[in-house]
């Protein structure tokens, strides 16, 4: 999203690399929701020689006091 007022999920999918196909797909996103201008995201992302996905990233939670929190994400998704 380019508004900073609607909330994105951090996702990624895997295409296949004849057809452009989608193969997989994850969505994630924090217990933030549209009124707590969550704004999940990935700053990084590599494949390691295994084909697995590592995601780093930042996922938006809600604390005990109702506040907004980034949480910090680092995620390997398998590549298969």
């Amino acid at each position: 999203g380019t508004n900073d007022r609607v909330p994105t999920d951090l996702f990624v999918a895997k295409l296949d690399g004849a057809t452009g196909m989608e193969r997989w797909r994850r969505e994630l996103r924090g217990a933030a929701n549209d009124e707590d201008d969550a704004r999940n995201r990935a700053n990084a992302i590599a494949v390691d020689a295994s084909g697995d996905v590592v995601v780093h990233g930042v996922l938006y939670d809600v604390d005990a006091e109702d506040e907004v929190v980034p949480v910090p994400l680092l995620i390997a998704l398998d590549g298969t």
